[in-house]
């Protein structure tokens, strides 16, 4: 019988391993995370959260403003017609 210390070891290895490639990959989903479409706003920020839970469970450092900056420019979806570009004021069409 194995210990609770032994299968948490194992359950680490296996699916929050430090490779370089999760690394990137989770790198990679925190820097473009957006908005899902019928998603309510509750639903996307625990989404947000269990990213950010899974950054810091595999060692990789962030700043409290990147996560401003991700929440603040990354959530846009995806609309039909004018859009108005928060970060510069400028209206924008997107087909």
């Amino acid at each position: 019988m194995k210990t609770t210390v032994e299968v948490r070891l194992k359950l680490e290895s296996l699916y929050m391993t430090e490779s370089l490639s999760s690394r990137l990959y989770l790198k990679g989903r925190f820097f473009t995370f957006k908005m899902k479409d019928g998603k309510n706003m509750q639903d996307h920020i625990d989404e947000f959260n269990k990213l950010c839970l899974d950054l810091e469970n595999i060692q990789i450092e962030y700043e409290d403003e990147d996560k401003a900056l991700v929440l603040k420019f990354g959530p846009k979806r995806k609309k039909e017609g004018k859009e108005k570009d928060t970060a510069n004021g400028d209206a924008t069409v997107v087909e």
